[in-house]
């Protein structure tokens, strides 16, 4: 019997010819962008979208991918930054994600992307089959000004563990992982651990400030030196140091003052604890002395008679050192509902006299307009 010669030979030797045109292909594309940093790099899959998502439903992590179409300056900070200078971020790139970076974009689907930026350079993350997962609020505690949102599927993700954000120091290494833009993974460190008042009546004993500062920080995870989540990006401050320099920087809730109410908020959508008395007035603050900035229309402060200008002297013949100092005299009278006598001196007043007025306090979220299931 006559046996036909196997083809394999053949196969193999039309693979070796299609990978090293491949590789020359790729090395050329890399001298045409002149992409330096991309040159045998082990953390990015180069320029194959669909190989990245393969491997990411393989590995179950996520997307991280980066477009790059032309060679500019900014891509290449951001290169020597992530891709070689930083081994945390690299740590994290390797470990945490499948990162992919795309520099042609024939037969790319765009419209499974959201751009914050042009196409000249951007960044985000994908779950593994690319695909942007919409969310649902479920609770809000206006206490610690953090939310929780409820994927409206499965996401197939590896939860981040919680992390102590009291044992964060002045100095300590964290990382900031946003939501895409130019860096949506940037190294960071904690340039203070202060007080933080918010006019909103609104106060964190111990908040995180970070530098540099990052521009996509609302809802960013900070996450520290051992992978864990320790706060939630809040705000960009110019005071993220303790001293009177302006410096530009963010403003991260601890994750710490979620724990205690999280169980309440998954299963209640909101904390079980007594509520605050909420006013509706929005005080700032110059030298210690406290005046009225504007209040909520129709909220208990402007329903006592409050105005925008009225400086606050003190609360039940108390006299109050800065709108930290005003807060906890408020909340130290009982909880929502409770009558908080207010100490001032009303704007346009003829005379010095001080007056009392009587703020009959409310619950903020029963005020608020919100979503049905909060």
């Amino acid at each position: 019997m006559k046996i036909k010669p196997t083809p394999l030979p053949l196969l193999i030797i039309v693979a070796s010819l299609a990978l090293g045109q491949a590789a020359h292909a790729q090395n050329k594309l890399l001298d045409v962008l002149q992409d330096e940093n991309a040159r045998d790099a082990d953390f990015w899959i180069y320029n194959d979208l669909a190989a990245a998502r393969s491997e990411a439903k393989r590995t179950d992590k996520p997307l991280f991918v980066t477009f790059r179409c032309v060679p500019c300056a900014d891509c290449k900070g951001f290169d020597a930054e992530v891709a070689k200078n930083n081994q945390r971020i690299k740590h994290l790139t390797q470990e945490a994600f499948v990162a992919v970076r795309q520099v042609e974009m024939k037969g790319v689907d765009l419209s499974q992307f959201q751009f914050d930026y042009d196409l000249n350079w951007a960044a985000m993350f994908l779950n593994a089959d690319g695909d942007l997962v919409p969310a649902i609020p479920i609770a809000y505690d206006h206490g610690t000004g953090f939310g929780l949102l409820r994927a409206t599927q499965p996401l197939g993700l590896k939860p981040v563990k919680l992390g102590n954000s009291a044992d964060l120091a002045e100095g300590a290494p964290v990382i900031i992982v946003s939501k895409g833009g130019r860096v949506p993974v940037m190294a960071a460190r904690v340039s203070s651990r202060r007080e933080f008042t918010g006019y909103w009546e609104y106060l964190l004993d111990r908040a995180i400030f970070t530098v540099p500062p990052n521009p996509q920080y609302g809802g960013a995870a900070l996450i520290d030196a051992d992978g864990r989540l320790v706060g939630i990006g809040s705000l960009a401050v110019n005071d993220a140091v303790s001293d009177k320099t302006p410096v530009a920087g963010n403003m991260f809730v601890p994750i710490d003052v979620l724990k205690p109410i999280l169980r309440d908020l998954v299963e209640k959508g909101r904390s079980s604890a007594p509520a605050r008395p909420w006013l509706g007035v929005y005080p700032n603050e110059n030298n210690g002395r406290v005046f009225v900035r504007r209040v909520a229309a129709g909220g208990p402060a402007d329903n006592a008679g409050i105005k925008p200008g009225d400086v606050i002297i003190g609360v039940g013949g108390k006299r109050v050192k800065g709108m930290a100092d005003f807060y906890r005299k408020i909340w130290a009278r009982g909880s929502a509902g409770a009558e908080i006598p207010i100490d001032m001196l009303p704007i346009g007043a003829a005379s010095l006299d001080i007056r009392t007025v009587t703020v009959k306090s409310r619950d903020r979220l029963d005020w608020l307009k919100l979503n049905k299931g909060l």
